[in-house]
């Protein structure tokens, strides 16, 4: 399977999302607030999912959205938890940085590094 890169332009409701399949980087910056996150986050998975076939030694998951619904968290958590099968399986190094720039984005990111044994950095953010 080819792997090919993914990028997806920032929307009112919706993040900007850069997969860079070649250095294994997935950068997702905005806002998660669409009414339909598994139509959104549906190609993005599938090209996780593409991607964790023969992943780079190195995968970075950057994360920086200023709000996110209870419905886009649910597959972002997927997302994660998708990397860090990855980790687990020792596939790849995975690191997320979780970037905040308010208290709920960074209760969100703590949330979400308790599920994980993937290195998960919280980044305070301008």
């Amino acid at each position: 399977m080819i792997m090919k890169d993914l990028f997806i332009k920032e929307g009112k409701l919706s993040p900007k999302v850069a997969f860079d399949t070649t250095d294994g980087t997935l950068t997702i910056t905005g806002n998660s607030t669409m009414d339909d996150a598994k139509t959104f986050y549906k190609p993005l998975f599938e090209a996780s999912q593409a991607y964790s076939l023969q992943p780079q030694k190195d995968t970075l998951l950057n994360i920086q959205l200023t709000y996110i619904t209870n419905d886009s968290a649910k597959y972002l958590l997927d997302l994660i938890m998708l990397m860090e099968n990855l980790h687990q399986q020792n596939k790849s190094a995975v690191n997320v940085n979780w970037y905040y720039t308010n208290d709920n984005m960074k209760q969100e990111g703590e949330n979400f590094k308790l599920l994980i044994t993937t290195p998960f950095n919280i980044i305070a953010s301008e």
